[in-house]
Order: structure tokens, then C-alpha cells, then sequence
């Protein structure tokens, strides 16, 4: 047996298992079926080549042979045409015209055999004595499978087009498509020319070479995008495929004649089939176990992106009641105020004493509400801030004197200690940055049980910012508390023995404002009952 003849059985069966494998881990999709059908019917086509090659083989072998050869050539051809009608998505089109050009070739295929439509069969020694065209019907034959070949490229060339304007291929790499047009092109170009065109004309020096270079393409095709595109799994594909081309090499070896080390290969073929089992059956564990974290980690994709789903509704949820709730309870507020005042004439001190709860519980629920709205809006990034220059020794000041009373009231003092030389001016929203000193003052009069609060309100020339200080002597903060002082619902036991109206979002809102007036906000405190500091630094306006 010649090198030839020896690479062709080898590249042959190797296109054969190659085929079965994409096939078999394809997921039977009609694009790799076709795929594979191009693969088994070239190395058909090849193994039917070598058999005409055979010197000994009776006529009686070599005809069946020889129409195999360009039968199995035509269905490789028009398993192409298949391949890139559904090739790397079907586009569309209808599939009536496919299959009249399939049936139609298949007719004409059948009179191959049964007449001397392309050639007849005579003695010799060489192919090109052995064959006589019938040049009218082998030319239809050429021009017949070369239009098939160009259907099949002019496919694949239109959805290249399509990739630009077609919603159904927008997403279709052209690369992919490029490589299918190119590597087909020279293989079908090669068929056509060395199997076809050149033995017309009594050439049949690269017969039986250009099955080996056809078949090598299309394992190169595959694997090419195999592993580039993903379409199987890939570990699985290729250790198979190699696994067998080492059982196809070693059987080669040992049904040569005459080998002088055949118990050697004997003993060799089995050691591989042996090893090629379990090197199988580990790498189909492995990708199972790596398909089963993909598989888990979608989940978990899907579960985080319905969980973020709701978040965003149950925030929505919140917004819009807490704006329902306000109306009516600012409506409250306000009559409360009103009657407490004697606008509608004069109260018993009881009355006064039972509708000033009412006036307490509905500021401390416009408080919580507030908060609420604030989180909402900050979650669905609804915030808008209304940055302008703004003297922060004054708005400090004018906070302090709002709070007073509140104070007054706790029989706590509260003092204001500006020292900023002259201005101390920040670009920030009024209405925010108030709402975050206001709220902060106003935790440090509510866990001040007795002695009083300090707001101070300084330069730091050398960090170029106005540090805002709030100082009380109130009931401190526990060190284990401090990491979370500023999360969402975050309260210190301590906190909640003192004031169980808190919300635990107070603190958060002051953080987010402050951040986003490119400051920053903290705390400080010996420990329980040692009084705490509470200081925000917002950049100064440098003019």
C-alpha cells in the first residue's frame, strides 16, 4: 500500500469520526447536521477514490467504485449548498427551490449508474486508459455540481450583505462568515478543478492527492470553529476525535501485511483504547461539572435580576405611598398646630396636653416619611440637586436657631460656635445639605439626655474644606456599631432605648447627600455614654 493510499484510509476515517462526533454533540441541529454530511460524503467520495486506484481490483469492484466517486462528490457539494442555506442561521427565505434542486439532482444522479450518461469503463493500466468520457453528459455533470458549489457560496455571500440591514442576522459575527466563504471556496475550487476538469483532459495526476488535501480542510473547518465559535463542547469533541485518530493509526499498522512487530501494535492498540476510555469518561466529567456551574451561575444571574426587579418596585411601592401619606398628614399637622395655637378658641390643659401628642407623632411620622421619600429617590437615582454658592456658617447658624426650642425643651444647651474668618462659602444644594445638618442636630437633642450639644463650624484651609463638627453629651456609640452606623436601617441598641420613633435612615440619607456634594460624612465616640461627634466636610467654593 502506497503513502497515498495509506493517508487517504487515514484522513478518511479520521473525516468520518470527525462527522459523527459534531453530529452526535451537535444537539442534532440542522446546521451541523449538514455539516457532518459534507464530512461523511468527501470521505465516501475519498475512499471511493482510493478503491479505483487499486491495481488487482476486479472491474466488476472498480465501476461501483468509480460512480461512487462522483456521486459521493455531488452530495458532498450539495450537503454544502445545505449547509450554507441554514449556515450560521437560515435566512428566511423559502425552501421550496432547494429541494426542486435536490430532487432534480438526485434524478440525474440515479441515471449515472444505470446508463453511460458520463463515461464507460475499457482495459488498461492507468485511469486514463481505463475511463472514456461521454464529454456531453460529464460537462452537464461539472456544470451542474459547480452551479450547486456557487448557489451554495452566493448563500453565504448574501447573508454577509444581510449582517448590515437584516434584524435576523444583526448579531451574526461576519468573520465566521468570511472564514466559511474562504475555506469552501478553495476546497470546492480544488475538487472541481484536480477531480474533474484535469481528468476530462487525461490528468489524473492529483485524483487521488486532492481528496487528502479536501478532507484535511473540512477537519480544519471544523475544529476551526469548534473552537473559536464554541458550537459543541469542545474538550469532549476533541479528545474523542484525536482519542479515535490514534485507534485509526494503530489499526492501520496492524492490518498492513508482513509486519514483523505486529504483537507490538497488538499490544499498543490496546493500551490506547484502554487509556482513551478513561481519558473520555474524565474530560465528560469535567465539562458536565463546568456545564453545571454555567448552568447555575445563569440562575443566579436570572434570581439577581429579579431580585433587582423587585427592590425596584418595593422602592417604587414606597415612593408612591409615602407621597400618598404626606398630603394627609401634613393636613394634620397644620390643624394640630393651629388648635394648640387657640385658633379656634381656647383649650382645657388636657386638651392642649393630648392634641400636642398629636402634633409630636405626626412631625416624628413626617420625619420618617420624609426619610423614606429620600431613600426611594435616591435608589431609583431620582435625586436632582440644586447646586449654588452658599455661606455655610450661615445656613449652620440658622439650623441651630430652628432647633432651639427642641432643645429648650429637653432642658438641654445648645450652642453655636462659628470659626470661619469672614465667609465660609461651599456650592451645594440648601435644601439637601439642610435636611443632612437638621437631621444630625436634631439625633444629637433626641440621645441627649442631659448636658448639651456644640455645632461648630471651621475652616480647613489645608484640606480646603468647612468642616462642620456636632458635639454632644449624649448617650455615645458602641464600637461594634460604628462600621454600620450609616447603613439602611441601622440602629444602635442603646438608640432604641431612647427613641424607639427612629427610622435607622436618617443617617444613610445624610451620607448619600453628603457624598454627593463630593464631601464626606463620620462619626466619632468614646463608647457608650461618653457622648458622640458627628462631623460632615463639604469642599469649599475656591474663587
Amino acid at each position: 500500500m502506497s503513502l497515498v493510499q495509506t493517508l487517504l484510509i487515514i484522513f478518511s476515517l479520521l473525516n468520518l469520526a470527525f462527522a459523527m462526533f459534531l453530529y452526535l454533540h451537535g444537539n442534532k441541529r440542522t446546521v451541523i447536521t449538514f455539516y457532518a454530511l459534507i464530512s461523511v460524503f468527501a470521505s465516501l467520495w475519498s475512499l471511493s477514490a482510493l478503491a479505483t486506484g487499486i491495481d488487482s481490483l476486479p472491474e466488476l469492484y472498480f465501476l461501483p467504485a468509480l460512480y461512487g466517486h462522483y456521486i459521493f462528490g455531488y452530495c458532498a457539494y450539495l450537503s454544502f449548498f445545505w449547509f450554507a442555506f441554514f449556515y450560521p442561521a437560515r435566512n428566511g427565505k423559502s425552501i421550496r427551490a432547494p429541494l426542486i434542486l435536490t430532487f432534480l439532482s438526485g434524478a440525474f444522479l440515479l441515471l449515472i449508474p444505470a446508463t453511460q450518461l458520463m463515461f464507460t469503463v475499457t482495459t488498461g493500466s492507468t485511469l486514463a486508459e481505463r475511463i472514456s468520457f461521454t464529454e456531453p453528459g460529464y460537462i452537464i455533470f461539472i456544470i451542474m455540481l459547480s452551479a450547486v458549489f456557487f448557489l451554495g457560496l452566493f448563500v453565504l455571500l448574501s447573508k454577509l450583505n444581510a449582517t448590515d440591514h437584516s434584524i435576523r442576522f444583526k448579531d451574526l459575527d461576519k468573520y465566521q462568515i468570511y472564514f466559511a466563504i474562504m475555506t469552501n471556496f478553495i476546497a470546492g475550487i480544488f475538487g472541481i478543478t484536480l477531480n474533474l476538469i484535469l481528468p476530462l483532459f487525461g490528468n489524473f495526476d492529483f485524483f487521488y492527492v486532492n481528496p487528502i488535501l479536501v478532507t484535511i480542510a473540512l477537519m480544519g473547518i471544523g475544529l476551526y470553529n469548534l473552537v473559536k465559535y464554541r458550537l459543541f463542547n469542545t474538550k469532549v469533541v476533541l479528545a474523542e476525535f484525536f482519542t479515535a485518530g490514534i485507534w485509526v493509526v494503530f489499526l492501520t499498522r496492524i492490518v498492513q501485511p508482513g509486519k514483523s512487530s505486529l504483537m507490538v501494535d497488538i499490544i499498543l492498540f490496546i493500551g490506547t483504547i484502554i487509556f482513551g476510555v478513561f481519558l473520555i469518561q474524565s474530560v465528560n466529567r469535567e465539562v458536565n461539572a463546568r456545564e453545571e456551574l454555567d448552568r447555575l451561575a445563569k440562575e443566579l444571574t436570572r434570581t439577581n435580576e429579579r431580585l433587582k426587579e423587585l427592590v425596584r418596585q418595593k422602592t417604587e411601592f414606597v415612593s408612591i405611598a409615602s407621597h400618598q401619606l404626606r398630603s394627609p398628614l401634613t393636613a394634620i399637622k397644620g390643624y394640630a398646630s393651629l388648635l394648640l395655637e387657640g385658633s379656634y378658641g381656647m383649650l382645657s390643659p388636657e386638651q392642649k396636653g393630648a392634641l400636642k401628642k398629636v402634633f409630636d407623632s405626626s412631625t416624628y411620622m413626617a420625619a420618617s416619611i420624609e426619610d423614606f421619600l429620600s431613600v426611594s429617590r435616591i435608589e431609583l437615582g431620582t435625586v436632582k440637586y440644586d447646586m449654588k454658592e452658599h455661606n455655610a456658617k450661615d445656613l449652620i447658624k440658622e439650623v441651630v436657631e430652628e432647633l432651639l426650642p427642641a432643645a429648650h425643651e429637653r432642658k438641654l444647651n445648645l450652642e453655636f460656635i462659628g470659626k470661619c474668618d469672614g465667609e465660609c462659602l461651599i456650592t451645594a444644594d440648601i435644601g439637601k445639605l439642610r435636611q443632612v445638618i437638621l437631621n444630625l442636630v436634631d439625633n444629637s437633642i433626641k440621645y441627649t439626655p442631659k448636658g448639651g450639644i456644640t455645632v461648630t463650624v471651621e475652616k480647613e484651609e489645608n484640606k480646603k474644606v468647612a468642616r462642620i463638627t456636632i458635639t454632644d453629651t449624649g448617650v455615645g456609640i458602641p464600637s461594634e456599631v460604628m462600621p454600620t452606623l450609616f447603613k439602611k436601617f441601622s440602629r444602635a441598641k442603646n438608640a432604641n432605648e431612647v427613641n424607639v420613633m427612629g427610622t435607622g435612615l436618617g443617617l444613610y440619607v445624610a451620607k448619600q447627600f453628603v457624598e454627593a456634594h463630593k464631601g464626606r460624612v463620620w462619626a466619632e465616640s468614646n463608647g457608650q455614654g461618653k457622648g458622640s461627634s458627628f462631623i460632615v466636610e463639604i469642599p469649599l467654593l475656591i474663587k
